[in-house]
């Protein structure tokens, strides 16, 4: 595993959305008719607002963009309300106050946002991030597999790189074992195959 990109949930800098809290519930006295929006069906930010909906009893209705950019620019002209974006995207947006970040997806708080809380201090166990990560081929030697692990460990621990993730928004996470890491591969698969379920996501044509 070389490292997380969280995301982030945003509404504009003039939004009377001060928190994760009052998102929710202004969700619910639109009941079902709050619109979101993302880069695509399928796309990480997209399950991250139906893995939301889910946890928090909510429904939402998701507006799909052809790529992130588009989504923020309606965003911020006000023809959505809010987005969840990986957080390299809006980073700038956020810092330069055309943004207001409500919640990281992530299990921690992101150094570069140490003030911007968790979805997780809101609803305990949310977790929704994009992972890189280094695969082989199955029944690559096992030696080899552990090779590739300990320098990658090395490279991504390195101070350059560790400066770089901070500058993207992004998380090293480089201490994952291979086994650790099939076994979140996993953990994934089956989160996420519940949610699609659940909110009835189809195939873009």
């Amino acid at each position: 595993m070389i490292g997380l990109s969280p995301l982030v949930a945003v509404v504009p800098a003039n939004s009377p959305i001060k928190s994760l809290a009052d998102l929710i519930a202004q969700a619910k006295q639109q009941d079902g008719k709050m619109n979101f929006g993302s880069g695509g069906i399928g796309t990480t930010p997209h399950m991250a607002g139906e893995l939301l909906a889910f946890n928090a009893g909510i429904k939402m209705v998701h507006v799909p963009y052809r790529g992130e950019a588009p989504a923020l620019n309606d965003l911020l002209g006000g023809q959505i309300p809010f987005m969840f974006s990986n957080l390299s995207v809006v980073k700038g947006n956020i810092e330069g106050g055309k943004l207001r970040a409500l919640a990281v997806t992530s299990a921690r708080r992101v150094p570069s946002l140490p003030n911007v809380p968790t979805v997780a201090e809101t609803i305990p166990g949310f977790d929704a991030a994009t992972w890189f990560a280094l695969i082989a081929p199955a029944g690559t030697p096992r030696d080899i597999v552990m090779r590739i692990n300990a320098e990658m460990k090395k490279i991504v621990g390195g101070s350059d790189f560790q400066q770089r993730f901070d500058t993207l928004g992004m998380i090293p996470d480089q201490d994952r074992t291979p086994d650790a890491i099939n076994a979140y591969f996993k953990a994934e698969i089956d989160k996420w195959g519940k949610v699609i379920k659940d909110a009835g996501v189809q195939p873009a044509d």
